[in-house]
């Protein structure tokens, strides 16, 4: 019987939420032309689930009250040079180069002259450096943590396969270095690509948005998986 309460609450929920990003998807237009009219400093969050940020238009591929729906391997429907910033956090890894590169050409065209990007992305150099004879505490403490969190089923605490199973988890597509992205990011025609740390940026504007950590339950141990870009778009 409470096999059957749980399976019957479970169902409710689901089509509560299918029922709000139903009327998100309905609204998107509306929600989307109603934040630019209502916002001087325009700032756009890029794939933003679970965290939502205060004076940003939060989007998803799902939406609810709080987050727009936003399919990023389309055209955004935004009118070009309407947002001042652009963010997007643990996200464009899971789009294959080619698409990648779209969402690029789509920031571009949607920011205004002088406007700014900030990627935050898992880093391919974190990973060739886990492979390494002599490791760090750190990388030790990781692929252990990795090992016990991820792959507790198999039995092996093991670089290579926290390694391959980093690249293929998660609906992973392209792990990005970050002259790989500074390379598209200047091929879209963008300016200024700089590398951060998470958290960090010299415009008040971008500081400490990065909020993967939470998901993952370690600060120390997404700062070491991740690398931060900026870059402008030319006025």
């Amino acid at each position: 019987m409470f096999g059957i309460k749980t399976r019957a609450k479970n169902s409710v929920s689901k089509a509560k939420w299918q029922l709000s990003n139903y009327k998100a998807h309905l609204n998107q237009s509306k929600n989307i032309n109603d934040y630019i009219k209502n916002h001087k400093t325009r700032k756009l969050n890029l794939g933003c689930w679970p965290y939502v940020m205060d004076s940003w238009l939060n989007t998803d591929i799902n939406g609810n009250n709080d987050v727009v729906p936003l399919d990023l391997t389309k055209k955004f429907p935004i009118m070009d040079a309407t947002f001042h910033y652009i963010f997007c956090e643990h996200t464009i890894e899971h789009f294959d180069l080619y698409q990648g590169l779209e969402i690029l050409k789509n920031c571009y065209r949607i920011l205004m002259p002088g406007g700014k990007v900030r990627f935050a992305t898992p880093d391919l150099n974190f990973l060739i450096n886990l492979y390494n004879i002599k490791k760090s505490k750190i990388q030790k403490n990781y692929i252990h943590w990795a090992s016990t969190e991820f792959l507790d089923n198999f039995g092996l605490e093991n670089d290579t396969v926290v390694i391959n199973n980093f690249v293929r988890a998660w609906g992973h597509q392209f792990i990005y270095d970050y002259k790989t992205l500074k390379l598209q990011l200047e091929k879209v025609g963008f300016i200024s690509v700089t590398r951060f740390k998470p958290g960090v940026s010299p415009d008040k504007n971008l500081t400490n948005l990065e909020m993967h950590w939470k998901s993952i339950g370690n600060k120390e141990f997404n700062n070491l998986e991740t690398f931060v870009v900026e870059a402008i778009k030319p006025k």
